[in-house]
């Protein structure tokens, strides 16, 4: 019996697994779009699934250069308000 399912990092990312995210809160990745995670969610639940989701907090990539040319400048959340 399957009773959990694990689900890779949903989020925007720079890298093929989804461990070096871009936009933690943009949930459209190469694994598909924020609608059809939320149909998979709700699939997974009606059939007594759990899904275990791994979101990766200690990791971040930046999302445009700054003025120097380095990938320091973060978006969505903003970081440099």
């Amino acid at each position: 019996c399957i009773d959990m399912l694990w689900l890779p990092p949903p989020s925007q990312c720079v890298d093929d697994r989804g461990y070096l995210p871009g936009q933690w809160y943009n949930l459209n990745s190469k694994y598909g779009s924020d609608k059809e995670l939320r149909e998979l969610i709700s699939e997974l639940h009606g059939a007594g699934i759990s899904p275990v989701a791994d979101i990766v907090i200690n990791h971040r990539c930046a999302s445009e250069k700054d003025g120097q040319g380095k990938w320091t400048s973060f978006k969505n959340p903003d970081w440099e308000r």
